[in-house]
């Protein structure tokens, strides 16, 4: 993760990692009481119409010296960071096909897409789980493994739409992690208490420490941010000099590309992460 430290960044090597169908034995950590409940799908695409700007034209081409190029070991996808402040970001929501995973015989191995504001996020994972595919709605809080409550009704397929959308109102200290299937039609929200003060929005896949899963190129879309009370795309804010955009392409300690992040395009700031070998 990114983090500020005496006004500089600072990356951290590790994440929490979520437990998926067993597969992982992680000691989970004791959680902050919160509240979660399923809801019709109706209100939620109403308020998340109302949440999405409108598209800003004038940022539809950007050079490539306006975002910062990086590899990571710990993913890739695109981080935006603000400099200048702090209680800014508020809303960062993403849309995203969950791609098609191949699994090899008797492969444990894992892909997990989130979307947020740096360790509030919701997504989906993908995964081998001892050579079956696997594919589930993925949640994740500030310095907890995961969300708990999911209902076992809200699965994830091939080719279903998602999109999630976290809120922070800092007066307050509180967040919310909305995450929807809209092929599937089912939302799943959280609410929680959050005291962080981290200015960091992410939109970004990881192996959390695994083979990565072998998918289909991943496609997303939708990737909006809102900063002061500006709401826009990521490519939206490059000539802000106190926000940083950085892409990241995923690797191994050895140097090896695991996967490539394209560049944005259009007006919601859509890419593209395509996978090149699992280790």
């Amino acid at each position: 993760m990114l983090s500020r430290t005496h006004g500089k960044r600072e990356m951290h090597t590790e994440r929490s990692r979520p437990e998926y169908l067993g597969v992982l034995n992680i000691e989970r950590r004791k959680r902050p009481k919160l509240s979660c409940r399923k809801l019709s799908l109706a209100p939620l695409l109403f308020l998340l119409l109302f949440l999405t700007p409108a598209p800003i034209t004038s940022a539809l081409t950007i050079s490539p010296a306006n975002i910062t190029k990086m590899k990571s070991a710990d993913w890739a996808g695109y981080e935006m960071t603000t400099l200048d402040a702090v209680d800014i970001i508020t809303v960062v929501q993403g849309s995203w096909v969950v791609p098609k995973v191949a699994c090899a015989k008797g492969e444990t191995s894992y892909a997990s897409y989130l979307v947020g504001i740096q360790g509030d996020e919701g997504g989906a994972a993908f995964y081998c789980n001892s050579g079956s595919a696997a594919y589930s709605a993925n949640c994740e809080l500030l310095d907890v493994t995961g969300c708990t409550g999911i209902p076992g009704t809200d699965t994830v397929s091939p080719g279903d739409q998602m999109t999630s959308v976290t809120t922070v109102v800092y007066s307050t200290q509180t967040a919310t992690v909305t995450l929807m299937d809209t092929t599937k039609s089912w939302t799943y929200t959280h609410t929680f208490t959050d005291t962080s003060r981290i200015q960091d929005g992410f939109w970004v896949l990881s192996d959390f420490g695994h083979p990565l899963t072998k998918f289909t190129v991943f496609q997303t879309s939708g990737n909006f941010v809102t900063i002061l009370g500006k709401n826009g795309s990521i490519m939206s804010f490059h000539n802000v000099l106190s926000d940083v955009i950085t892409q990241f392409s995923k690797y191994v300690n050895k140097g090896d590309v695991l996967a490539t992040t394209s560049a944005l395009s259009g007006a919601t700031s859509a890419f593209s992460i395509k996978w090149l070998k699992a280790s």
